[in-house]
């Protein structure tokens, strides 16, 4: 069986280079794909102009505030495809809203971590996701 992949979902590039480099330092092996935005996800996993999809199976990192399609809007699109519906997905926020928190749980996200944490408690975050990568299978 391949590694899943890790897809995550920002538009925040700073955002993006700090998952990386921990996933990195977490000698993490799994492909690693970035996206923009919820759209430009549902492109990757979809496929589209020509392009196949993305090759399951994926453990998605999620942000909430995205421009074109935010990571709410994304998951309803995931949940209500039954292709897409199973992806396994982390929200990774900035906010501690209970309303965000509570909304995301609503469309079944496996968790919902905090990546405006402190760089201890942000890493503890990113091992968390590599425990979860190690000891549970992911639907292909």
């Amino acid at each position: 069986m391949p590694l899943p992949t890790i897809l995550i979902v920002d538009d925040d590039a700073v955002s993006i280079m700090a998952i990386e480099r921990t996933l990195r330092r977490l000698d993490l092996r799994n492909p690693v794909v970035t996206a923009r935005s919820g759209a430009e996800a549902l492109e990757l996993l979809r496929g589209s102009e020509g392009r196949p999809p993305l090759a399951g199976p994926v453990l998605m990192l999620l942000d909430i505030f995205m421009p074109r399609m935010n990571g709410l809007e994304l998951l309803d699109e995931l949940r209500a495809d039954p292709a897409l519906q199973a992806t396994v997905v982390f929200m990774l926020s900035s906010s501690d809203s209970p309303r965000d928190v509570a909304a995301a749980h609503e469309r079944n996200v496996a968790g919902y971590l905090m990546k405006g944490a402190s760089p201890e408690e942000f890493r503890r975050a990113m091992d968390l996701i590599a425990r979860y990568l190690d000891l549970v299978p992911l639907p292909a």
